[in-house]
């Protein structure tokens, strides 16, 4: 591993698309916890990630991915189908043969619950046990996010033959074991010093998150956050020399990235992960698609899309190419029409170009997109035919949600 958070330099790929397609392979990254916000690529200039920003500026960025059920993605995934499936197992017919047939899948996971969640999934599942932390480490590469990166680049190097390779981190839900000094380096002048817990705090102690909130607490939040978004960092890129790796020996492989959900820090009165709630710091993941064949370079789209999306984008890949694929973006003919239904817990939300429409209990909120993009300014009161016809969106497309 690198020893510094400089980012990895760049590799132009080839621009050839003509490797056989019955080796063709794919990794998918997912991460939880990691909002767009928080990245430069998606305008952030408060910490520094150099090499999820090459990453992105050399693939296919998507300006807006939403992922409409938080957290619950392992079986809302179309690639993820049984490995044994009967003939009446949803979606079978059309993924059996992109998925089943063509690739070995093999999963990498710090999380427990998923791999558990995972075995009828793949045909090969493996849990990276990770020891906790009692206090932060002295230097990033003793941390359980780098144990657990350092088993997926053992993975990603001994891949062999067609195969979906998933590596998939409990990311912010793990121990927040970054060095102290990394905490430090985002204090100010007159800042007090960063809090040096580890473990992430949980709902009990969140309940009275507001506006009353001392900032300085706040401000550490953010600080611990940012450290462990350094981490993460430093191992994507050490995994992204990986697999770029093999793309200069030519090997057709597909890579695509993603988190499962953002993580809140007191936007909206929520901070923790076990928290349900609908605003786009949870909401709005980063989602990146990069190939050997250098065609998606430097590439960024504006079309709203459901992070599932991306699963039958892979599936195309896995059976065309990648030109193919890029003449059929948008995937959406019709972005005004585009519409996301989601939920978390007792929140439903509707998205759509122009509006997120956020519903609990007897209780509308709605905001203007993208203009709102923290979404600070409720406009429900002003706007109650939007409201309604929302709602009705949200009704009518329920039964897509389960």
């Amino acid at each position: 591993m690198k020893t510094s958070d400089s980012p990895t330099r760049t590799i132009l790929m080839p621009t050839c698309d003509t490797t056989p397609q019955e080796i063709r392979s794919a990794i998918v990254i997912t991460i939880d916890g990691l909002g767009a916000r928080y990245l430069g690529a998606y305008g952030n200039d408060w910490r520094q990630t150099p090499n999820l920003d090459r990453w992105a500026a050399a693939g296919l960025l998507l300006e807006i991915a939403i992922t409409d059920q938080p957290g619950q993605w392992l079986d809302r995934i179309p690639l993820l189908q049984p490995t044994s499936p009967s003939a009446n197992s949803p979606n079978f017919e059309r993924n059996a043969d992109t998925v089943s047939q063509r690739w070995r899948r093999i999963l990498i996971t710090d999380d427990p619950q998923v791999a558990a969640s995972a075995e009828t999934k793949f045909d090969e599942v493996q849990l990276v046990e990770l020891t906790a932390a009692d206090e932060g480490a002295t230097d990033w590469t003793e941390t359980q996010t780098a144990m657990f990166f350092a088993n997926a680049a053992a993975a990603v190097e001994s891949m062999t033959g067609p195969q979906l390779l998933w590596i998939h981190s409990r990311g912010f839900q793990n121990d927040w074991d970054a060095p102290q000094d990394w905490r430090q380096d985002l204090m100010g002048d007159d800042d007090p010093e960063p809090p040096e817990w580890t473990i992430p705090p949980l709902k009990e102690q969140n309940q009275q998150v507001d506006s009353n909130t001392d900032p300085d607490t706040r401000w550490g939040w953010l600080q611990c956050y940012g450290a462990q978004l350094r981490v993460i960092d430093q191992c994507l890129g050490m995994l992204f020399e990986l697999i770029e790796a093999r793309w200069l020996a030519g090997e057709a492989l597909l890579a695509l990235f993603y988190s499962t959900r953002g993580y809140p820090l007191g936007e909206h009165g929520v901070f923790g992960h076990e928290v349900a709630t609908v605003f786009d710091e949870v909401l709005h993941v980063p989602l990146i698609l990069r190939d050997h064949s250098g065609l998606m370079l430097g590439q960024r789209r504006l079309s709203l899309a459901n992070v599932r999306d991306a699963f039958d984008w892979v599936c195309d890949w896995s059976c065309g190419d990648s030109q193919t694929l890029l003449q059929r973006w948008p995937i959406l003919p019709d972005l005004t029409e585009s519409t996301i239904v989601g939920s978390a817990g007792e929140w439903h939300f509707v998205r759509t170009m122009n509006w997120k429409w956020i519903g609990q209990s007897n209780r509308d909120q709605l905001f203007s997109k993208p203009d709102d993009r923290w979404e600070q300014n409720d406009v429900s009161d002003r706007c109650p035919d939007v409201v309604a016809d929302l709602r009705q969106r949200c009704s009518l497309l329920a039964d897509d949600v389960g």
